[in-house]
């Protein structure tokens, strides 16, 4: 797997580090990006970064897995995308979450990010045939973006995600291999 994915002149995405620690705090003690996401905690820590990027390393080593950080081109991390291995290293289905921070937002960068990834996980495993999400169902900015990267809307999960005590709804996406082979003129 490569160490860099060149996305365009603006964005890259690399293996999240401990150098990433200071976006990684500033990103992930903003309300707005914590509400989105389903287990972090807020406050969250110095320790809560480096047992993250633990979690990360651990995966890299063991199963060649990435957990990208998204920079720009001034080498700032500014969003992060990666995958939850929910049926193991030679698994067929995977779930991905990403971030991203809000002064980037409306901007079309998650859309190109996702699709990058997308790419990345179908050509990398040639096992794998589904790729899934599970955004807030009131997240009306990731169900679009999931929808321009080709995913599907399968249908609404009740009460999935418990976060402080409370349940909350997400919608399931997916695609498919045969979904990805048509979308990239593969079928």
């Amino acid at each position: 797997m490569p160490d860099r994915m060149v996305i365009n002149e603006e964005l890259y995405l690399a293996q999240i580090t401990r150098k990433d620690i200071p976006e990684l705090l500033e990103m992930f003690n903003d309300v707005s990006i914590v509400k989105w996401l389903g287990s972090l905690p807020l406050p969250y820590t110095e320790a809560d970064a480096h047992a993250w990027i633990d979690l990360v390393e651990k995966g890299r080593k063991a199963h060649g897995l990435h957990n990208w950080s998204v920079f720009n081109k001034k080498d700032r991390a500014i969003g992060g995308i990666g995958q939850k291995l929910l049926t193991g290293t030679q698994g067929w289905r995977d779930e991905m979450g990403y971030y991203l921070h809000p002064a980037y937002w409306g901007k079309g960068i998650m859309t190109q990010i996702i699709a990058a990834y997308r790419d990345h996980v179908f050509c990398t495993y040639p096992g794998f045939i589904r790729l899934e999400a599970t955004p807030f169902s009131d997240n009306p900015a990731s169900l679009r973006v999931l929808e321009k990267t080709g995913f599907v809307k399968e249908g609404l999960m009740r009460n999935y995600l418990m976060k402080k005590g409370q349940a909350y709804d997400v919608y399931m996406y997916a695609m498919t291999r045969k979904e990805w082979e048509a979308l990239v003129g593969l079928a």
